[in-house]
């Protein structure tokens, strides 16, 4: 494995781990007698998630960039494939469902922003682009992808929950097309909106995430069983 290789992986996995504790860690042992979830499958899930990842990671590269119309055909499959997965039989109605769906979404998130970056920094390093600068960017855009890919697979996985997968699968695909369509002039380098966009981009996901902490995790949970209720 080279040196590049494993820098890609450490800023593609690092902000999928950090959300990942971050988030659940007030809804299973120790802070909870009783986890509300399974600590094997949130970590199955963001394996899943990783294979998932992979495929997705190819369709976007093969057609993500292609026109707009290849744009919001990529989000669609994406969306609809986590709408598909958490809706099932398996998953519908169960508490644990939003969980293991925030998991798988981080999983998918780390292999896009693994082979994104790994991509980026290849070129970086051949065109003689390479700085600290840029490293820093594309760990600010690791953590943008986990928001994106972890926010809207909770959303979704809420639906299935409470049985309103159509409501919830619209919007966790708007938040997604918003991401898609407003970072098109920072992937295409159309100045002077280049980096406007970037910035736009990345405190609306960050606005998503905070909302997903603070209120779609916690809607999975009966409000007297809240970790903050008993704090």
């Amino acid at each position: 494995m080279d040196n590049l290789m494993m820098l890609a992986g450490a800023i593609g996995f690092t902000p999928a781990l950090i959300l990942l504790f971050f988030t659940l860690k007030d809804y299973t042992y120790p802070a909870v007698e009783k986890p509300y979830f399974d600590d094997r499958k949130v970590f199955i899930m963001l394996s899943f998630g990783m294979i998932a990842g992979s495929i997705f990671f190819l369709v976007e590269s093969v057609f993500g960039s292609a026109s707009v119309l290849y744009l919001v055909l990529v989000v669609l499959l994406e969306e609809m494939l986590k709408f598909i997965v958490f809706n099932s039989r398996k998953y519908s109605g169960r508490v644990d469902t939003t969980f293991y769906a925030f998991s798988f979404g981080l999983g998918a998130g780390a292999i896009i922003t693994f082979g994104n970056i790994y991509l980026a920094l290849s070129s970086a390093v051949a065109s003689g682009t390479f700085t600290l600068g840029g490293v820093l960017l594309f760990t600010v855009y690791g953590f943008m992808i986990a928001f994106l890919w972890g926010s809207t697979s909770a959303i979704i996985g809420l639906g299935a929950l409470k049985k309103e997968p159509v409501h919830y699968t619209l919007l966790a695909i708007m938040i997604h097309l918003f991401y898609s369509i407003v970072l098109v002039p920072f992937y295409l380098n159309i100045e002077p909106w280049t980096y406007l966009s970037f910035a736009v981009v990345w405190f609306f996901m960050l606005y998503v995430f905070r909302q997903t902490y603070a209120f779609i995790i916690p809607s999975t949970i009966p409000p007297e069983a809240r970790p903050d209720s008993k704090k």
